[in-house]
């Protein structure tokens, strides 16, 4: 069997990067998710309005998908063009996007 390496891209750097910075172990993630519903409850009770059940009930796939490695992303280059995108279908979960 033959190998043979490509030579590296400016998007295989950012590829490596953003996976470094957002895959973190499951007590980090148990924490994250933690702390955004937190966020979430003092979110819709601050505004007097929401449904925080419809945010925390996404909240622990919404975790995972941005923090566990899943999503490919990186929150300062909002452009780049191999990012994955994530489309909410549920409004009234909308909180768990902006925790």
């Amino acid at each position: 069997m033959v190998m043979t390496q490509t030579a590296a891209t400016p998007n295989d750097n950012v590829r490596a990067r953003e996976r470094v910075l957002h895959k973190r172990e499951l007590p980090a993630l148990q924490e994250t998710a933690w702390r955004l519903s937190r966020d979430i409850l003092e979110m819709t009770t601050t505004a007097g309005s929401g449904h925080p059940s419809s945010s925390l009930s996404a909240i622990d796939i919404l975790t995972g998908l941005y923090f566990g490695g899943i999503m490919r992303y990186t929150p300062d280059q909002p452009t780049w063009p191999q990012r994955d995108r994530f489309i909410l279908s549920k409004g009234h979960g909308a909180p768990a996007l902006y925790a």
